[in-house]
């Protein structure tokens, strides 16, 4: 039998996957998809976008080893089995999305241990949407017709609930409630279901979670929830007075027709037992919308055993493909119409945008170069850097930013900067843009955009656009310096510069980015245009203080979940950049925009200085011992590249006695060989975490200095 081709539901995949027929071969990678990777396929799943073919082996469970979905364990296959070749991270995504791993009968604390940190989480739907923001579920008017939304519209529909081993366990959501309530309070399990479908009702969320093991049950934790969410909509639309809503009307004689005759003048008091029809029409159809997420369909390439040759062709082949059409390839489509329509030969706006970047040069003007130590550029030329191109193309970067900038700056053009919304930076609404629109805004969008690059480049380390770990937080900054008045006040751009350390150093951005970047555009520009009072104090006091993102526990690693890397660790190498640090060996200054200087990031405390823990410094750097201490973001910094492999493997209380006395206190280190004696009484966790404490508390001595001075 030569390969051959089937499609399968992911209700079956799972229930196979249950079963032990379907496995992974040990040789497969670790899970490596990030929370938000997993969002945008569960979103694509919500919206009924295929999540594309996987490739499997057939074989025996003696061909490998092999372990579950998501899990270090290994499996128990059946003896004649299927082996998962291509689609790990997105099976391993549904598995936890649609069904209950973290809750086995072996019990949640061991599962949950084994499951790959990214994967600890069950995830729900947000059904009942905040005022004034969209429906897509059709909760306001209890009318559900389908999901019509694109994926990114769903993104703030999609909640995953962290599973955590420590710390609190009173959320309903989190397997530990059911199991300890039922040992504890010998509480019913029927009873207690409710409560938690009943806890998470009251925050319009229904879990997902049950959505292959009780499909089209009642009784199912989404059912229930699904029927309390309902039944309070309906309380509130009966307890309504007044004219009716002509949306809820339409809903009401969808169920009822002949409900309303011409001329009847209707109140919701007559539509009570309407409202009731409603109320279980809009259970079921949600029901059966969530339920269904199993019945989709995922086609497979199916190899037999004795041609695993062939998966790695193959493998290449599907994962090539054709590339679909960006937002910004229709965009350049729509400026290219405009051409034809003129009868011009212009370049196209790709073109055109790539020979801007290579022409465009910021003057380094007294308001943008501030207090910096290095030596002053004349010119930060974007050409030098990849911000804007990258190998003859234009960056994704660059291209997504000019774009929201567009549609921001578009849609606020027309009316306030107030009235501006997420949509206005979404995809519907950068194509609704027409192509006078575009033409007439795009250099200027593109020259801000440049100027946010060298603004960050200048003053807040940035070296290259991957160093932006928030991308969204280029479009405050670039909308604000879009406007020439503020990009010529140097009190504006310190401003400018505190906002963006008070939101990266407190993690602003890690949820929401949406929504938080268009609430920041409104923010900054009644402080820095409108004279406001600053509206950021709330957040310069979670600066270095984030639980689980920036605060010391979490620096110092104190705690299992404090492990994950975080973006907190790349902001803060890139602070102590911006002030212009010396080099630990070299006579000079560091700077981000010093493009032709090859700087790396340095172990203040190497790796190699853990032999007592019989550790290999590759194994250190594996995401697996990301909560060593000696992996914490305080334990790196910038220095040349050059000095960094001179220093080596030597410890730190050897190579400081070779340091010059004042470069270390550049880079908020203590200084002298001697403060990095270990004392006879510290193992080596003690010392370790001693002289990296020492330095949180220069940062948190330092930062709201500077931040003091910025704010003005």
């Amino acid at each position: 039998m030569g390969i051959h081709y089937k499609t399968a539901t992911l209700r079956e995949i799972i229930d196979s996957h249950t079963l032990g027929k379907l496995v992974l071969p040990n040789f497969q990678r670790e899970f490596v998809w990030s929370v938000e990777d997993q969002r945008q396929l569960m979103t694509s799943l919500l919206a009924d976008i295929p999540i594309g073919a996987v490739l499997l082996l057939l074989g025996t469970s003696t061909d490998f080893t092999a372990r579950p979905f998501g899990r270090r364990v290994a499996a128990e296959p059946t003896d004649e089995c299927t082996f998962l070749l291509d689609g790990q991270q997105r099976l391993s995504c549904v598995y936890h999305f649609l069904s209950d791993p973290l809750s086995e009968e072996s019990g949640w604390e061991s599962v949950t241990r084994d499951t790959y940190y990214n994967l600890r989480y069950r995830w729900l739907a947000r059904v009942v949407p905040e005022q004034d923001k969209p429906d897509p579920f059709g909760y306001f008017h209890l009318h559900f017709r389908g999901i019509r939304e694109e994926p990114e519209a769903l993104r703030d529909f999609v909640e995953p609930f962290r599973v955590n081993l420590t710390g609190s366990r009173d959320a309903v959501a989190h397997p530990a409630w059911l199991a300890e309530k039922l040992v504890n309070e010998n509480g019913n399990e029927g009873e207690l279901r409710y409560r938690i479908a009943r806890g998470l009702a009251d925050q319009g969320l229904v879990p997902l979670w049950e959505v292959v093991s009780r499909p089209r049950d009642a009784g199912s934790l989404h059912g229930m929830a699904l029927q309390i969410i309902a039944q309070t909509r309906a309380d509130q639309l009966a307890a309504r007075s007044g004219p009716v809503d002509d949306a809820v009307l339409a809903a009401a004689q969808e169920v009822r027709p002949g409900l309303v005759q011409a001329g009847d003048e209707v109140t919701y008091a007559n539509l009570s037992e309407a409202i009731t029809s409603m109320s279980a029409t809009w259970v079921k159809a949600m029901r059966d919308y969530f339920d269904e997420l199993g019945d989709r369909e995922v086609p497979q390439v199916i190899l037999p055993g004795d041609e695993i040759d062939r998966a790695i062709p193959i493998f290449e082949v599907m994962n090539q493909g054709g590339t679909p059409l960006t937002t910004f390839d229709l965009v350049v489509a729509k400026m290219a119409r405009l051409s034809v329509d003129r009868e011009t030969a212009e370049r196209s706006l790709a073109e055109q945008l790539i020979q801007h970047a290579l022409d465009s040069t910021v003057d380094v003007t007294d308001a943008l170069w501030n207090i910096n130590s290095a030596e002053r550029p004349d010119l930060w030329k974007v050409s030098d850097y990849n911000f804007v191109v990258e190998r003859d193309s234009l960056s994704n970067n660059f291209k997504n930013a000019l774009l929201n900038l567009l549609s921001a700056r578009a849609h606020s053009s027309a009316s306030s900067v107030a009235d501006l919304d997420t949509d206005h930076i979404k995809r519907p609404a950068i194509l609704k843009l027409d192509a006078a629109q575009i033409e007439g805004l795009w250099r200027d969008a593109a020259n801000a955009v440049i100027r946010a690059w060298a603004f960050l480049s200048l003053r807040c380390g940035i070296r290259n656009s991957g160093d932006l770990r928030n991308k969204l937080i280029l479009l405050p900054i670039a909308f604000a310096i879009s406007n020439d008045e503020i990009w010529g006040d140097p009190q504006a751009l310190d401003r400018l510069e505190y906002w963006y350390w008070c939101t990266t150093l407190a993690g602003t951005y890690t949820e929401r980015q949406t929504d938080n970047c268009i609430n920041d555009i409104k923010l900054l520009n009644d402080w820095l245009v409108e004279g406001d009072t600053n509206p950021f104090a709330g957040r310069e006091g979670h600066v270095l203080a984030a639980p689980n993102y920036s605060d010391e526990t979490t620096l110092l690693r104190q705690h299992e979940e404090a492990g994950v890397t975080s973006d907190v660790g790349d902001y803060i190498a890139q602070y102590v950049l911006s002030r212009n640090p010396r080099d630990f060996l070299e006579d000079s200054r560091l700077a981000a925009w010093e493009f032709d200087m090859e700087l790396e990031l340095h172990h203040v405390i190497p790796l190699q200085t853990a032999t007592s823990v019989g550790e290999s410094t590759s194994k250190l750097r594996s995401r697996a011992e990301q909560r060593h201490i000696l992996n914490s973001p305080l334990n790196r910094t910038f220095i040349l590249k050059t000095s960094n492999r001179t220093l080596g493997a030597r410890s730190i209380h050897q190579y400081m006695e070779h340091v010059p006395t004042s470069s270390p206190l550049t880079h908020l280190l203590p200084s002298g060989a001697s403060s990095y004696q270990k004392l006879p009484t510290e193992d080596d966790d003690t010392y370790y975490r001693r002289v990296l404490r020492r330095r949180y508390d220069h940062l948190m001595q330092v930062i709201p200095e500077e931040l003091d001075r910025l704010r003005g």
